[in-house]
């Protein structure tokens, strides 16, 4: 199964020239992949497609923005966790210091 996640930015509100449309629509898709994760099933937000494509074959109305695509389904591999722990064992982290700014933009937390 493949979700589908639509909005339309006059559905929600603007302030200070910020539309908050794709704001809440994130953090619906995020309550929704934990949901699914906690449930055993496996997502991954695509956000790389060709809406228009996508539009014409759901025939979804052009006033809609299709926002992301997240495949549901229950993994092939029969421990999930022991994959991911795999996949993600050589991955780095940035610093804290290189992406966090104290007090100001530029200056780091005293140590």
């Amino acid at each position: 199964m493949i979700i589908v996640v639509c909005a339309r930015e006059e559905d929600d509100v603007t302030r200070d020239g910020k539309p908050y449309y794709l704001f809440d629509l994130g953090l619906a898709v995020e309550n929704l992949l934990l949901a699914a994760t906690d449930l055993g099933l496996c997502t991954h937000p695509i956000l790389s497609f060709d809406e228009g494509e996508m539009r014409h074959i759901l025939e979804i109305p052009e006033e809609y923005r299709i926002v992301v695509a997240t495949p549901l389904a229950y993994p092939a591999e029969p421990s999930y966790d022991e994959a991911a722990e795999e996949r993600l064992r050589d991955r780095t982290r940035k610093d804290l210091g290189e992406i966090t700014h104290y007090g100001k933009w530029g200056s780091q937390r005293p140590a």
